[in-house]
């Protein structure tokens, strides 16, 4: 029998990413963050000129260096092992992909905490063109679902940048609040 694929969010899913940003922006520039920025385009009446946001954002260390800085998000870990040893098979879904250095940061993060999972960067396309065979996805952005079949799982990440749309969630899309409740929710789903 052919294990269940999942999908798997990189930044702000498995690792805090918008955190370290806000710490950069904070130790660079003096600034701090709201917690409800995601983009800089989300930012409104922003402090930071776009080029300075994505310099926070993309270009603050080399790869191995961001990768060193970043913090993984709670539990991640141990619900992503718990999740292999159940049979599923986890696929490492990030936007990332356009800009230098991006992977390569994702590889080292996997690599550092002895995780073997296949890497899809999709340069900033949509991801539903990247889902072949998955029956599943953890994303903490909610605009990543569109275009996706109602008939895949679809697991919103909760997070401060996303509490905004946790009213509009249409059906088949369910809110996680953290990696226990994510484990639970996925064996749940995939009956294992």
């Amino acid at each position: 029998m052919a294990k269940p694929k999942m999908a798997l969010d990189f930044d702000n899913v498995f690792v805090a990413s918008l955190e370290l940003v806000g710490r950069i922006c904070l130790e660079k520039k003096g600034i701090v963050l709201p917690p409800h920025v995601y983009r800089y385009t989300e930012w409104t009446n922003p402090l930071l000129s776009e080029e300075e946001f994505l310099e926070a954002v993309y270009h603050v260390a080399s790869p191995v260096e961001w990768a060193e800085q970043v913090a993984l998000m709670p539990g991640v870990l141990e619900g992503v092992r718990e999740l292999l040893a159940s049979g599923v098979e986890i696929d490492i879904l990030t936007a990332r992909g356009h800009y230098p250095g991006e992977i390569e940061s994702v590889v080292h993060v996997l690599t550092k905490h002895a995780l073997d999972l296949r890497i899809i960067g999709t340069a900033y396309q949509p991801k539903v063109d990247f889902l072949d065979g998955h029956v599943l996805i953890l994303d903490d952005q909610l605009h990543e679902f569109e275009g996706m079949p109602e008939s895949m799982h679809r697991l919103l990440f909760s997070g401060p940048h996303n509490q905004h749309v946790h009213q509009d969630l249409e059906p088949g899309i369910r809110l996680i609040h953290d990696w226990p409740h994510a484990v639970e929710t996925i064996k749940e789903l995939l009956r294992l």
